[in-house]
This record gives C-alpha cells, structure tokens and sequence, in this order.
C-alpha cells in the first residue's frame, strides 16, 4: 500500500484536502483569519522534518503533510462559503446568464447583479441570484448578456420545511445562489445588451446559436431535447417523462455531457490530428489543438463537473503522453480532482462530481479483472463483452450513491448501455458534422435526418426495456448507515484482493453483521413509529402514521388530480410505509385505526378537527385542531389544542399556540 501511495502522490493529497473540505463547515471555531496562521506553521514544521536526519518508522513528516492539505481544504472550504454581504438597494441591475425557461407557473432564469442604486449613488456589486418572470412578462427577447433594471429586492430562498424534503436552499448556496425575486410584468425593463464581456455569457450564447441550427434543420420537439441534450449538454426543456425513462432505464449518465463524451471527443482528435504527432516539430501543435477543442467543448457545453474532470484529465494524458512519461490513472484522477477541489470545493458535495469519479475509478479498477474472466474469439462478441463489464464496473462502484440519492436501482442498465454507449458515440459525431456543414446545402438536412431516425429508435429501445418484467426497484429506504456499509464493503473487498488479507474478510464480515442488525433495529423502530405530520401545502394535507400503515388526508380533489407526491414521498421512503390509504376531507372513512365522521377525526385515541366554513360536528376539546380560515374569524376555545392554520399568515394576528404552515413549516406530532 505504501509503495501505491508513492507511485500516485497525488491521492495522498486528495484524503486530507477532502477531510478538511468536510470537516470545515462543522469546526467554526477554525476560522478564516486562523487558518493562514496554521497553514504557515504547518508547512514550516513540515519543511524543518524533511531537513532533520529521519529515522526508520519517523511519523512525523507524514503527519505534517497530511495536515497542510487538511487545513488547505479548509481553508478554501472557508474561502469559498464566505457569508455573503446582502446588499438592499432602491433599484437593483442585473446581467441575464441563460435565456428565461419557461416553468410552470412562470419562466426562470440565473442573473447576476452588477450595480445597486441606493439614493443618489451606484455601488458596484456581484451576487448571483434566480429570477422568477411571471407567465404575463414579455421575455421572448431576453438572452444571455441583456441587463434589466428592478426595484424589488430579493428575498433569501427557503425551504418548504416538509419532512426529508429536497434541501433546495443548501443546493443553490452551494452554486452560490442566496437570493431569489420575482418579478411581474411592470416590475423590470430589459435595457439590452451588457458591454462587459463575460467568458461564461459568451460560450452560452455560442450554445444557443448552436441549438438554432438543430431548430432550423427541422429538429424539433423530443428529437431537439435529446439531440441538444446528448450532444451540447442542453438539458432545460427536456420532459420529465424522458428523463424518468433514461432513470428507470438506467441510462441517465448520457442526457448530461460528461465523460464518456469527453473520451469520445478526444478519440476523434487524434483521429483527425494524431499525423502531428509523428514529427518532433508539429507535436507541439498537435497538443495546443487538442487542448483547444477539449476546453472549448468543455466550455460550450456547460462545464459541469463531470466534464471538468474529464477535461482536466485528458490534459494530464495529453502532457504525460507527449513527455513520454508513464501515466498512472490513479494519480491523473487524484490530480484533477485536486485541482478542481481546490478552486471550488463546493463540487464535492455535487452528485455528477461524485458520480463521475467513482464510476471511472470502478471501471479503471474491477472492468480489467471482469473482462478478463472471459475470452471470446468473435471480435463483436469481445466488443459486447467489454461493454458490458464497463457499464457492471461502473455501477459496482456508484450503486451505494445511487441508491442513497435516488432509491431506486435499475437493473437492466448492462441492456440500455448497449443502445446509448454507441449511440452516444453516433451522435456526438453527427451533431459535429451537422454544426460544420450547416452553410451547405442538402447535407445537414440528410445529417438531421438521421440524427431524428437515431434518436426515435433510442426512445423505442429504452422503452422496451423499461417495460420488461421488474426493470425498476424504487421506493425503497437507503440510509446513511447502509450506504457506509455498502461502501466499507466494497473497500474491504478490493483491499482483500489485492493483498490477500484475511483480516479485511473478517472486517467485512463484521460490517455484514452491523449492517443487518442495524436494518433489523431500524425495521422495528419503524413499525413501532406513530405519527402526525401536518405538511406546508396549498390545502390542508395531513398524513396519519401508524408503523407501516399510514392515511392521506387532503380535499378529494387534491388526492384526484394533483396528488402530493413532492411533500408525501420523502418520508414514504424514509420510514418505509405501504401505500397510503387516501381519505378525502369531504367523505366519511372508518377502520379500527382511523374513524372519521364529518370534520371530526379520530386516529389511536388522537381527536382532530377541521375547522372550516363548511365545519358541521364541533368536538369540545380536539387535541389538533387544523384550521383553514381567516385567524381573525376563526377563534380558538381549545386552549389544549395543537392548532395547525392553513390560512396566509397575518402580522396582526399572532399566538404560540398556533403553528401557520406558511411560516413555520410542516408541523410534526409525535404520538406516545
């Protein structure tokens, strides 16, 4: 293990710089104008025990070393997440960084405020911020680069305070968005074009003017959104639909450029300029072109993390190759995520980032052994082989994640790579050739042509597939225990094969045990849970729980026609319950755990009432009471009461008694 270590530095630096980026955030006592202090101590006393004469087992430059990086994450941990200073201002100008996307109930877009004017002065400011435009507003001109002018100040984003809800709030901070507004038709006026060049603003704009060809050689519809998404790393208008399907087909990884379309890429070029390569005098040219077309697909397409990765390690390749030095895909993987860590160690909490790392070490690693198990002298047969072992590779390593993020599994994905493994390859090369010939006449219409017949049957073929028999496990709970357990296990086992321990079987035996006494302790906590939870929503939604039995209360029509999946789900997985019994406020419902009659509920010995206009049977003394009308005409004679108001929370009008779901979240009550 020492001897790997010494062969790739550059994992010894990515442990402690990952420990300091995660450690950071929870020792604030560590603060920003300590850690220079530290971080100059530190590498003086690691200089001072290079220099000393060492002895044998001497632990001490190690640990010096180790340290620095720790406190170097944290520092740039510290850097990065400075507390931002929220600037109120009279009338606010904004740089648009994407063209409005049309949402459900308004159109959405990243800006970044360039100046405030508070009185008779203009500060210079730079924050980030969301832009919500109301469905009226006019934004069919505003592209990347227009300023707009508005005077209502934007507002902290919240969560919604549901149950194991999606922390929104904690996602955008860590993109460094704080701010949100929103703003109606009369509130903002575009007043065109910023004269700041802004190299993100340019490379966006240069995508749009890409997708506009796809739209003028008659690309439209889902072809447009798979073809933008699969070539150019447009995803915005892609339909949930189609992305649910790529999901349960497990074939999600190609609608995001990442890098497998960076591989691709760099095949092509030195494919096209690999002849550079032959003369010592043109080596040069070949790796400056290389490196332009990589960092300028990287750019084009959005630069996300995945493609960061990718990018940044092909350039090591690249140098490593033309040094003729040897290249050790562990320290090149190590190294980039090193850099990339350093500058924005926000990335390590990002889901491609860590995705995308894992898979390409787990393919690295495990699809050499797999693909060793079997030779095939049909050169289709090895070629199908070696796919397949790519893809079990690569989930072998991500399905602890996956299944944490997502609760779900799918587990015909070794089918689905081979549809979207070479079709990536096709089209990535066709939206190349369609974007170069675009002035010509006859070929980019055939080029469209082709790149739509390839995407429908894509479509058919992931459809097929996601209809097989148990194509999809979802729903289920993935804690952080078992995800620890998973991943030690996996730890365990390659550390076991390459060493031929016995003690790291006996460590993974003894994770085995955890993990199965954890999930029964926790089975059974979960069968004896009882429990109310009022959640923040438009209408009055409770949801009673009894172990894994549980009820749905809401108006009929919420539970018809727009069922609340968003606020219902998390906590259907969290604590593994069946399918919710869906009882409507307006209808009667009885069985030995829930009796309701009216507006009057009974749930193990707890009484609720609804208290509305339409309010029939009144119960003397409810222990919760859920209120849907003005507080001001509502009035309240259960002093006992657990009061839970669905009505738009009023200033003038305010009790600790009362819990308003607009204000203070979802309410929880715990049954004894």
């Amino acid at each position: 293990m020492k001897d790997y270590l010494q062969r790739a530095p550059f994992v010894r630096i990515l442990l402690p710089l990952m420990a300091g980026i995660l450690l950071s955030p929870h020792l604030p006592v560590v603060n920003s104008c300590l850690l220079p202090v530290l971080l100059l101590f530190t590498a003086l006393g690691l200089i001072l025990a290079e220099r000393r004469k060492k002895n044998p087992g001497d632990l001490v430059p190690g640990f010096l070393f180790g340290l620095f990086f720790l406190l170097a994450g944290m520092a740039s941990e510290k850097f990065r997440n400075r507390e931002p200073d929220l600037v109120v201002g009279d009338t606010y100008m904004a740089i648009l960084r994407e063209t409005p996307i049309e949402k459900p109930g308004s159109f959405k877009a990243e800006a970044r405020i360039c100046s405030i004017l508070q009185g008779d002065s203009v500060k210079n400011y730079r924050e980030t911020i969301l832009v919500y435009f109301s469905k009226t507003a006019d934004v069919s001109q505003s592209r990347p680069g227009n300023r707009i002018l508005f005077r209502r100040t934007p507002v902290n984003i919240e969560n919604q305070g549901n149950p194991y809800e999606f922390n929104y709030k904690r996602f955008a901070a860590l993109k460094g968005i704080n701010r949100q507004v929103y703003l109606r038709e009369t509130d903002f006026t575009d007043i065109g074009k910023s004269p700041e060049f802004s190299l993100f603003i340019f490379t966006e704009k240069i995508r749009e003017n890409m997708l506009d060809i796809f739209l003028e050689k008659g690309i439209t519809g889902t072809s447009f959104d798979l073809l933008s998404a699969l070539t150019l790393g447009y995803r915005k208008t892609i339909d949930p639909e189609i992305n649910r399907v790529f999901a349960a087909t497990g074939a999600t990884h190609v609608l995001s450029v990442s890098g497998l379309h960076v591989g691709i890429l760099y095949i092509m070029v030195r494919a096209v300029f690999g002849f550079l390569r032959k003369r010592k005098r043109t080596t040069w040219l070949y790796v400056v072109l290389a490196f332009a077309v990589i960092w300028a697909f990287a750019l084009i397409t959005g630069f996300s993390p995945p493609v960061q990765r990718s990018a940044l390690m092909f350039s090591l390749i690249l140098i490593g190759e033309n040094l003729r030095r040897p290249v050790n895909i562990y320290n090149t993987l190590a190294a980039s995520a090193c850099v990339i860590l350093f500058f924005n160690p926000n990335l390590l909490y990002d889901i491609g980032f860590q995705l995308s790392y894992l898979a390409l070490t787990g393919i690295v690693y495990f699809q050499p052994l797999m693909e060793g198990l079997f030779t095939f002298p049909n050169r289709i047969f090895r070629y199908a082989w070696s796919l397949f072992t790519v893809s079990f590779a690569a989930q072998l390593a991500t399905f602890p994640l996956t299944c944490y993020y997502f609760h779900q599994f799918p587990l015909y994905f070794w089918l689905s790579g081979f549809v979207v493994v070479p079709l990536s390859f096709a089209f990535l090369f066709l939206g190349i050739a369609l974007l170069t010939t675009s002035f010509l006449p006859v070929v980019p219409e055939i080029l469209a042509q082709i790149a739509l017949f390839l995407v429908k049957a894509m479509l058919w073929s992931l459809h097929l597939i996601e209809r097989m028999p148990g194509a999809l496990l979802q729903n289920f709970s993935f804690s952080v225990t078992t995800l620890l357990v998973t991943s030690g296990g996996i730890v365990c086992l390659v550390l076991f094969m390459e060493t031929r321990n016995k003690k790291f079987l006996m460590f993974l035996t003894g994770l085995i045990a955890f993990g199965m006494l954890s999930s029964a302790y926790t089975r059974v906590s979960f069968n004896l849970h009882k429990e109310i939870i009022a959640y923040r929503a438009e209408q009055p939604l409770m949801h009673l729980i009894y172990g894994t039995r549980n009820y749905l209360l809401a108006p009929e029509k919420v539970l018809k026609e727009d069922y609340p999946e968003w606020q219902v789900n998390p906590v259907i997985r969290h604590y593994g319950l069946e399918k919710p019994a869906l009882v409507a406020w307006e209808k009667d419902y009885a069985d030995r755990i829930l009796y309701k009659c009216g507006n009057a509920v009974v749930f193990d010995g707890i009484s609720i009432w609804w208290s509305s206009k339409e309010s029939g049977l009144i119960l003397r003394e409810p222990d919760v009471v859920v209120n849907t009308l003005p507080l001001s005409e509502a009035g309240f004679p259960f002093v006992k009461a657990v009061v839970v108001d669905y009505s738009r929370p009023s200033a003038k009008f305010h009790t600790e008694q009362v819990h308003n779901v607009f204000r203070q979240g979802a309410r929880r009550i715990p049954i004894q």
